[in-house]
């Protein structure tokens, strides 16, 4: 829950258009379908396009991965494209008319590219596995994609600034036989299992984290207690059947959406050059039972916090630890700083305040007073600054949805 920043520039909302009301310009969506992300921002595109612009806007062929090919002989006044090759992006830059790039797979400097911002989403997933005391984590992803480089970096340089050890595996995103598909599946196998537990690992995406779920299934792995798993996308076409939960960082799709359909109507009216690379802020992590673990390595300590856990709502607390811990109250103190770093209260109110957060993205209409008392919290007032300290925001304001001023 602690403050991110990233190298890229400041993301700034594009001021809005007005109605122009001369002759409908033609736009098409060549872009993937089915896929949650991708029709997220769809959705914000549209209400882009219904609110502020004179477009006639239309989807391309019915495919689930259209070719940029058939752009070339069609008239029209822009598109949305998804380029995933160099040769996707030869064909886009060499188009009659402008486009904006919503894949981050490969990326031209000669094609206007709105993204998210990869590299903080991989500096928030070790932030938000390092807050859990985890002190040897792991990225898992993709090869030669660009986006998956960006989120391997951010991690990466977080852990390590971080003072923690990180382990790398990385597999082609793309595999067509079933010789290769087992080779795949027998080194991240092997991956696992060298790994030392308790470790920490984000996946490249929702995807993949799925797919490290059903491994360590296989494997005999509990997760999260020796492995801990991450993803991106809060994709709900994977967490519809994984077990246990998965913790994800949301991406801003739909505000994505509305910025892209601004940007491409900048572009086809000539008030910008092509070539930009634009970085949405992703959205905040949603967290599930994946990474609902404080990684202890003195194994009495961690017996006493995990049979803390699912008592907290019954308002136990420091007094709790020492009847069960039959420990003097200095000694309780002394080995909380040594592996946790920080008093048991500060340590038990911080794991209230998690417990809160994710019944406020199970819940976002659950009353504040409710979610105080399921968690714990003595009043209304001490649960609001409690939330506020270790958040940074109120409990309004983290329920509170996203949105892209269109004014």
């Amino acid at each position: 829950m602690s403050e991110t920043s990233s190298p890229h520039p400041p993301f700034a909302n594009h001021p809005a258009q007005p109605p122009f009301r001369a002759a409908a310009k033609r736009v098409v969506l060549a872009i993937p379908i089915s896929r949650a992300s991708v029709e997220k921002a769809v959705q914000g595109i549209n209400h882009c396009v219904h609110q502020e612009m004179n477009w006639r806007l239309s989807r391309s062929l019915d495919r689930a991965s259209p070719s940029l090919a058939w752009l070339q002989g069609w008239k029209g006044d822009g598109a949305f494209v998804t380029i995933g090759s160099r040769e996707d992006a030869e064909i886009a830059r060499n188009l009659p008319f402008p486009v904006v790039n919503l894949a981050a797979y490969h990326l031209d400097d000669r094609v206007t590219t709105l993204t998210s911002d990869h590299w903080l989403i991989g500096k928030m997933a070790a932030e938000h596995l390092l807050e859990r005391r985890f002190k040897r984590l792991a990225y898992y992803g993709a090869t030669n994609l660009y986006y998956s480089e960006l989120r391997k970096a951010g991690f990466m340089t977080t852990v390590v600034e971080r003072g923690a050890a990180c382990s790398l595996l990385e597999q082609a995103y793309h595999v067509d036989d079933a010789e290769a598909w087992v080779r795949q599946e027998r080194e991240l196998e092997t991956w696992l299992l060298s790994l030392e537990p308790p470790v920490a690992i984000m996946a490249g995406n929702d995807v993949r984290a799925g797919r490290l779920l059903e491994v360590c299934q296989r494997l005999g792995l509990r997760v999260p207690e020796q492995i801990a798993v991450i993803g991106v996308d809060n994709d709900p076409q994977v967490h519809a059947h994984v077990q246990p939960g998965l913790s994800s960082i949301a991406r801003q799709d739909f505000e994505a959406g509305v910025l892209a359909a601004r940007k491409l109507n900048d572009l086809m009216e000539g008030r910008v050059g092509s070539g930009e690379l634009i970085f949405v802020p992703p959205g905040r992590i949603i967290a599930r039972e994946s990474t609902d673990v404080t990684a202890i390595e003195d194994p009495e300590l961690a017996s006493v916090i995990e049979q803390l856990r699912p008592r907290l709502g019954e308002g136990v607390g420091v007094e709790w630890l020492l009847e069960k811990t039959q420990w003097s109250r200095r000694r309780l103190e002394m080995r909380f700083q040594e592996y946790l770093g920080e008093a048991p209260y500060s340590f038990i109110t911080r794991l209230r305040v998690q417990q809160a957060s994710r019944l406020l993205d199970q819940e976002p209409a659950l009353q504040l007073s409710k979610v105080a008392a399921t968690c714990g919290f003595s009043d209304l007032r001490h649960f609001r600054q409690a939330f506020q300290r270790f958040s940074r925001q109120s409990p309004a304001q983290y329920r509170a949805p996203s949105k892209v001023s269109s004014t």
